[in-house]
């Protein structure tokens, strides 16, 4: 009955093929880790459950989105980073995550989720502080540098849509009783999740 929670940040291919052989994954599952550019997404492949999400952060006028990789199974779940993420590694240096391992697994995959989708509000509010500014100084000056930043920002806007429209889909599948390992409470945290990315929809269409 044990469980486990395999955090794994820029593996090799030794790791994964370890892994693989270990909780005998799907092959489409863990290797979807080198599919850089895939789609947030979440399927249902045999005993294996395959979530894809993306954090965001904003930087010089970009907003860099960073992928997760997660495969949840009966008593174990792995999550594929390519590099270190703070939400994962704050959440694992808290007492919380015994009591998530006891209480399921699928309730620190919500945990896990929640904290990725919550990266998206500051990063939103401190795009959105940047906007103000430049519309400001495009009203008072004809600088051209001006015009081609705010030109930029909005193509960035248009890459955070086509990450958040699918990612929501997902997360509605997992609040429908679309995973086979979810348990009420889980999915009643992932209908709490979708709310969230609903108004980060509305606040990036505003």
């Amino acid at each position: 009955n044990s469980k486990y929670w395999i955090d794994l940040v820029n593996p090799t291919k030794e790791e994964i093929r370890q892994v693989k052989q270990i909780f005998n994954l799907h092959k489409i599952g863990i290797d979807n880790f080198s599919a850089k550019k895939i789609r947030p997404k979440f399927h249902q492949l045999g005993d294996h459950a395959l979530i894809a999400f993306y954090k965001i952060t904003a930087a010089n006028e970009n907003i860099k989105p960073e992928k997760i990789d997660i495969i949840l199974g009966k008593n174990f779940l792995i999550t594929l980073t390519e590099k270190s993420m703070p939400e994962i590694e704050q959440l694992k240096k808290t007492s919380e995550v015994t009591e998530l391992l006891k209480q399921g697994l699928d309730l620190l995959l919500a945990k896990i989720i929640e904290r990725t989708v919550e990266t998206y509000f500051p990063t939103i509010e401190k795009v959105d502080i940047e906007l103000d500014s430049l519309q400001n100084q495009a009203l008072n000056t004809n600088q051209h540098n001006v015009m081609e930043i705010l030109f930029r920002i909005k193509k960035e806007l248009l890459k955070l849509r086509k990450i958040i429209y699918p990612q929501r889909e997902a997360i509605l599948k997992l609040s429908t009783g679309g995973c086979k390992y979810l348990s009420k409470e889980s999915e009643s945290s992932f209908r709490e999740i979708h709310d969230n990315t609903i108004i980060i929809t509305d606040l990036i269409e505003d």
